[in-house]
């Protein structure tokens, strides 16, 4: 009989990136990232932390929040 909750001890490694930066609480650039497990398969995301360099190239997009009026 094969175990299906055995423990992974995850191997993630980056398989796509966006375009947009956000900057965290001071002012440092976070990209969103997808990661993928090497050996179970499984996904997530993250905010990876990236160098401030990348906030002056035009592919690049800073995301800006709109705060809603009530």
């Amino acid at each position: 009989m094969k175990l299906f909750n055995k423990i992974c001890i995850h191997d993630y490694h980056i398989v796509k990136t966006s375009n947009v930066l956000q900057l965290d609480d001071m002012g440092y650039p976070l990209m969103l990232c997808m990661i993928k497990c090497k050996k179970c398969g499984r996904t997530d995301q993250i905010w990876a932390d990236v160098p401030k360099s990348l906030l002056d190239d035009d592919y690049y997009k800073v995301l800006k929040w709109k705060h809603m009026e009530k």
